[in-house]
């Protein structure tokens, strides 16, 4: 038979199901109450890699040219 003992309310572990006092419960990262001793497991370090920031800077750009406008008779069949 269980014994009363204060503070110490029962838990479910919420990955096996057992029946756990409270100083055996701890939560994970996910925010469920698990069993410290065999359902626990600290977050996987790649589950929290950031992005490296991409640099949009073009390295060695060349200036932009002037624009050219042609006038209609700039084009003809045999410069093509």
């Amino acid at each position: 038979m269980t014994t009363y003992i204060p503070g110490e309310p029962w838990f479910l572990c919420e990955i096996c199901g057992f029946r756990r006092r409270r100083s055996q419960i701890r939560k994970n990262w996910k925010n469920q109450k698990v069993c410290a001793d065999t359902c626990y497991e600290p977050k996987h370090p790649q589950l929290s890699i950031r992005a490296v920031k991409e640099t949009i800077a073009v390295r060695e750009a060349r200036p932009e040219g002037e624009d050219v406008y042609l006038e209609p008779g700039d084009v003809t069949p045999d410069s093509l």
